[in-house]
């Protein structure tokens, strides 16, 4: 194999990788069960604990 061959592989490969952590993302962020979750997250900053 040459060093181009090696190259686009590897560029496929890492590309597949993000996709895939990408979607698993969205997914867990959009699940209706986390919602309560990511509301609690998102009042964080005002909270004056």
């Amino acid at each position: 194999m040459s060093f181009d061959e090696i190259r686009g592989i590897c560029g496929t490969i890492g590309m597949i990788i993000f996709i895939a952590t990408f979607l698993v993302g969205c997914f867990w962020a959009l699940n209706p069960k986390n919602k309560e979750k990511m509301i609690e997250n998102g009042n964080i900053p005002f909270n004056e604990e």
